[in-house]
């Protein structure tokens, strides 16, 4: 990324040095667990009374979608999920919410309270997140009263102990994403021009970046039972089957319209199909025939090879031992591949009961 990411951390002057050096800049304590067992039950008591307030009527769900980095398919997965008429997405208009990211934030803040008086000091950092995102939720409920979810979207995984604590309901939807095709996206969505061929974060960074977030998001998968694991191949190569299969996960009665909507969502956000004249941008854009980005060829020299295997070699093996791609795009019809994800896209928790409640329902 160029020297606008909001990683980036020019007052340091070991920051500097270490792009200039083409050091690793990536911080391995942003995939670390910050908080214990006993704080994150505190914390996610007082956020569950909070989303409850004073109505008897019980909080709108709430999903989570989260890529490891930006580039993994999460625009694609959460207009999906967004083509069910009872789902809420971007709620108040919030495209994209790293809260956890950027919660180391709220350590000065609530400092500073318990300054002014002690009593303060009763609610620390992940509290004041915590209640912050109920109120988010109440907001989005009162604003969105016929939704049955609301989803909300995070391209990282960063500390991700933190979300059992802050969003005790959230259902967390996790995309993974072959690291190739990831980190060709980034380059080519955020190249490096200017200074920021010599001072931007280095190719090898990239691939730092990737292998530790996704395998944070590896771990918060077989941590999570309730966590739904899916991978972006199978979601592009048959759209409206991986639409159905997460409405189902989720709760959602299974909508005729929604599924046809939802096979020929737009393009967001294309590192090739959404070009204007500033680089890549956000307008959706209808889906050309044959697009396929899971089956993009990625070009890179040798060089790039050998950094990638070295940096993220080990976790992309990891990554298609434990999530595989489930589909081969080049056999079978749409029925053949709507049945393959259907029944092996998709990791919930109740996944083997609701496996035989849909044969029985075919």
């Amino acid at each position: 990324m160029t020297g606008s990411s909001p990683d980036s951390r020019w007052a340091s002057p070991g920051f500097f040095l270490a792009r200039v050096l083409g050091r690793p800049t990536v911080d391995p304590l942003w995939y670390r667990a910050s908080i214990d067992a006993h704080a994150i039950a505190e914390v996610a008591r007082g956020a569950a009374a909070a989303r409850r307030g004073a109505s008897s009527r019980p909080p709108t769900r709430c999903a989570i979608l989260l890529g490891p980095t930006p580039r993994s398919g999460t625009n694609f997965v959460e207009a999906l999920i967004a083509a069910h008429p009872l789902v809420a997405a971007a709620p108040l208009g919030l495209r994209e919410l790293p809260v956890l990211s950027e919660a180391h934030r709220l350590k000065d803040f609530s400092q500073a309270l318990a300054v002014r008086h002690a009593s303060n000091a009763i609610l620390g950092p992940a509290d004041w997140l915590a209640l912050a995102l109920a109120g988010l939720l109440q907001r989005a409920t009162a604003e969105t009263p016929g939704a049955e979810i609301v989803l909300l979207k995070d391209p990282h995984t960063r500390r991700l102990d933190l979300l059992r604590a802050v969003l005790p309901d959230a259902t967390p939807v996790v995309v993974l994403r072959d690291g190739t095709r990831t980190i060709d996206s980034a380059v080519a969505t955020w190249p490096a021009r200017g200074l920021s061929r010599w001072l931007g974060r280095s190719f090898a960074d990239h691939c730092r970046d990737w292998a530790l977030a996704t395998e944070a998001a590896l771990d918060f998968a077989r941590n999570v039972p309730e966590a739904l694991v899916l991978r972006y191949e199978d979601a592009a190569a048959a759209p409206s089957a991986m639409a159905v299969r997460l409405w189902i996960a989720l709760g959602l009665e299974v909508d005729a319209e929604a599924e046809r909507a939802a096979a020929v969502v737009p393009v967001l956000g294309s590192s090739t199909h959404s070009r204007g004249s500033t680089g890549v941008d956000w307008t959706p854009r209808e889906r050309p025939e044959g697009f396929d980005p899971a089956a993009r060829q990625v070009r890179w020299s040798e060089r790039r090879r050998r950094i990638f295997l070295r940096e993220a070699g080990a976790v992309q093996a990891r990554l298609d031992e434990e999530h595989p791609v489930t589909l081969d795009t080049s056999r079978g019809d749409d029925a053949e591949r709507h049945g393959a994800v259907r029944l092996a896209a998709l990791q919930p928790k109740e996944r083997p009961q609701r496996i035989a409640t849909e044969k029985q329902q075919s």
